[in-house]
């Protein structure tokens, strides 16, 4: 089903803006990564989507055509740069403090924006069925079901 005509049920349910040592591509690259969960009962060609972190540019990234399977997670490294590999799939743009979203878009109608909190190295920032927690253990390509926090402080010497 091309999802340029249809209603669908996408949504970005994980990110990661400091990847260290969490998730490395098929060539020992680790850049930062978004999630992407089809939350439907059908399988998707995602076709004529794009993703962007600045809401004035909905066409920044152009996901390549791509099949997402039903209840299945899809995982697009943020590369920074442009890179052509055979396997994965690649972002142009990478994420910082700085971004205040990640959109889903077809360009002109946005299907999923999630805001960009500040994350510290290897932390991932993921959605739950209570809402969005920040994981020490992220789940890229699964559903989050590892302890989530709400916060970051605490007495252990973080602020």
């Amino acid at each position: 089903k091309n999802i340029k005509n249809k209603n669908y049920e996408l949504e970005i349910t994980e990110y990661m803006t400091h990847n260290k040592r969490i998730l490395y591509d098929n060539y020992g690259n680790y850049y930062d990564w978004i999630e992407i969960h089809n939350k439907s009962n059908d399988d998707y060609i995602l076709e004529g989507l794009y993703l962007t972190d600045d809401a004035t540019n909905l066409k920044k990234y152009l996901i390549p055509k791509t099949e997402l399977k039903k209840d299945n997670y899809l995982i697009i490294y943020l590369a920074g740069k442009s890179v052509s590999y055979n396997t994965g799939i690649y972002a142009d743009f990478s994420l910082s403090d700085n971004d205040e979203s990640i959109i889903i878009s077809n360009g002109e109608k946005i299907f999923d924006k999630v805001e960009v909190v500040s994350l510290l190295d290897n932390l991932s920032y993921g959605k739950t069925k209570e809402g969005w927690k920040y994981f020490v253990t992220p789940t890229p390509g699964y559903a989050n079901t590892t302890a989530g926090f709400d916060t970051l402080g605490g007495t252990n010497g973080s602020s």
